[in-house]
């Protein structure tokens, strides 16, 4: 009789795939891939966007930042009149166990921006970055199956990654 975990030759076993189909949905959720889409009129607020600067606007923000700044991307806290207000990323503070964002509110003109997009969830990309993880994983897995030994290596050791899978590594250069 076959313990719940032995599995027959040449099928897996549910708990390698339903891990591999874990690992591949957070793999899709962690990387969402995102897209711009160009807004017609101003942007809503708490919209994520991204505003394109015009020359002007870029040197200005470039200097107060010390970066070279062509965009903004963030979301909008206000509009009024002839501006917009944008909560944007101004330093990334990454510690031993975290990671956290110091946020700062920039003012914009509207003749500062030459085009607002906003930022939407591609589910294609997202699709296909969920696609290649998983093919690279079950590829993984198949090569480190394939070098096992059904039959048992007659007592003689583990012989897991007995077939072909080598990573080389040179000595003495």
């Amino acid at each position: 009789m076959r313990k719940r975990s032995e599995t027959r030759v040449g099928r897996p076993d549910t708990r390698q795939w339903s891990a591999f189909l874990t690992a591949a949905l957070l793999v899709g959720f962690l990387t969402g891939c995102y897209t711009y889409r160009p807004l017609t009129g101003p942007p809503a607020d708490g919209a994520s966007i991204r505003a394109v600067l015009t020359a002007e606007a870029a040197v200005r923000e470039s200097e107060l930042r010390g970066e070279l700044i062509q965009f903004m991307d963030g979301t909008v806290v206000g509009t009024g009149g002839d501006s917009v207000s944008i909560s944007v990323v101004a330093n990334r503070a990454i510690g031993s166990t975290h990671v956290r964002d110091l946020r700062q509110v920039v003012k914009l003109g509207r003749d500062d921006v030459t085009l607002f997009s906003e930022r939407q969830m591609s589910w294609a990309k997202t699709a296909l970055v969920v696609v290649g993880a998983a093919g690279g994983v079950a590829l993984l897995l198949g090569t480190l199956e394939a070098g096992g030994n059904a039959g048992g290596d007659g007592g003689g050791g583990d012989t897991a990654l007995r077939g072909g899978f080598r990573i080389p590594i040179p000595i003495g250069r």
